[in-house]
């Protein structure tokens, strides 16, 4: 199994049980975050919630005659399974896991997990999507599986091209049945053998990880904010990041801006994926699109600069923080046009 990265998992309220999904209008790219406002023009702020929670600490410290472990190189596709907010794109299309609850004995819904997807259209053309719920499923490590809810319903819904269609199952050991994970397991993968174009879509979750700090990328693999990468005649630079404290109502994690330079001759059209944009923390926790992801599309004309901004989360639309701790974060970008793994570094100060 590749390295994996911890994630928190945190309750919330009940919704209806097998809720089928409706299309989503439109491509999720909130006003706060569209791509050519200025930082001069400020969009509002993530949603927020009146509470404040601390910053998750970590579960295991080294002792101090322990070397920091070093911090994986970034990788755009991780043998086979991806991780919580990573996208498994075939085809022209994609699908991603945004966000995943597991029940405790204590909560009152039956299902043992609920999970949440988004996927996107990218064919350039209108697509019929076909559904059975049978062919996505939750494993855990002790060799348990978990089916949908509803058991094997059958649906199918028109996806735009360039639009999301968002949808959350639930899973349970035998369909209709209360449910819940033993206690002694370590993780869950969700799989999708088949979902439209896609085959074979794995993501990996752990339910109680191990947080140890990790060195900082070697030298020359990872720019500072306001450097730019320069790859194609295009140039990306991260402008500025924020990391919000325990006491900021922002309920996102992080929030990020980017300038995106043509530094060629030719006029450019450039797809800008959010889903490729992600934050690491030193103790190396994940931190994506705040919506789960987006896909625009604009034309950068010769010496013109499209800017942009974008809020960072655990888990999609949920208050999140980095570790309490870290030392650093890591701003990675897999893929824009021709710019392919790339990083920023940005040392939090205390």
């Amino acid at each position: 199994m590749p390295g994996l990265l911890p994630v928190t998992i945190q309750s919330q309220p009940t919704e209806a049980l097998a809720t089928i999904p409706t299309i989503t209008p439109e491509v999720f790219v909130t006003p706060q975050d569209t791509p050519g406002v200025t930082a001069t023009s400020t969009p509002e702020a993530s949603p927020t919630t009146p509470t404040a929670e601390p910053s998750p600490t970590p579960t295991t410290a080294p002792s101090p005659t322990e070397s920091p472990t070093s911090l994986p190189p970034i990788s755009s596709q991780p043998s086979g399974v991806h991780l919580l907010g990573q996208p498994f794109e075939q085809d022209a299309v994609e699908l991603t896991l945004v966000r995943l609850e597991i029940r405790t004995e204590s909560d009152y819904e039956d299902a043992a997990a609920q999970v949440w997807f988004r996927f996107f259209n990218k064919t350039g053309q209108d697509l019929l999507v076909e559904i059975d719920w049978s062919d996505i499923r939750m494993e855990d490590d002790l060799g348990n599986l978990y089916v949908d809810w509803a058991g094997a319903e059958t649906t199918s819904s028109w996806v735009d091209s360039g639009e999301s269609y968002d949808f959350n199952r639930y899973y349970t050991r035998r369909a209709g049945e209360r449910s819940r994970l033993p206690s002694g397991a370590a993780y869950v993968q969700i799989v999708a053998d088949e979902f439209s174009r896609l085959k074979d879509a794995r993501w990996h979750f752990d339910i109680n990880p191990m947080l140890a700090p990790m060195a900082a990328p070697p030298p020359g693999t990872a720019k500072g904010v306001g450097e730019p990468w320069e790859q194609g005649e295009l140039a990306l630079t991260l402008e500025n990041i924020e990391i919000r404290a325990d006491s900021d109502y922002e309920d996102s994690a992080a929030r990020a801006w980017f300038v995106l330079d043509n530094r060629g001759g030719e006029r450019k059209l450039v797809e800008i994926d959010f889903g490729y944009f992600y934050i690491l923390d030193s103790f190396g926790r994940r931190f994506s699109d705040w919506e789960g992801g987006g896909v625009v599309e604009y034309w950068v004309d010769p010496g013109d600069s499209l800017e942009f901004n974008r809020y960072y989360t655990e888990m999609a639309r949920q208050r999140s923080r980095v570790t309490r701790g870290a030392e650093f974060v890591l701003l990675a970008v897999e893929k824009l046009g021709p710019i392919q793994l790339v990083q920023w570094q940005f040392d939090i100060v205390r």
